[in-house]
């Protein structure tokens, strides 16, 4: 996952860098260099990105079936 497409992920649960870290036990420091492309997500971090986004697509389908 790109910087751009972590910011995108992040804004769109609605988290500040703070709480995103916080759910993925990383810092908000971290946070942000990974979306300003200084840093690239360790595997794990990639893991647990993915799996964030799969909750929001998963949470985007409902949403979509209830209209």
């Amino acid at each position: 996952m790109q910087g751009a497409e972590i910011r995108q992920l992040r804004i769109a649960l609605g988290l500040t860098q703070e709480e995103l870290g916080e759910m993925i036990g990383t810092g908000d420091v971290t946070i942000s260099r990974w979306e300003n492309a200084h840093h690239a997500p360790s595997p794990l971090a990639q893991k647990a990105l993915a799996a964030l986004r799969v909750e929001q697509d998963q949470a985007r389908l409902v949403g979509k079936e209830q209209e």
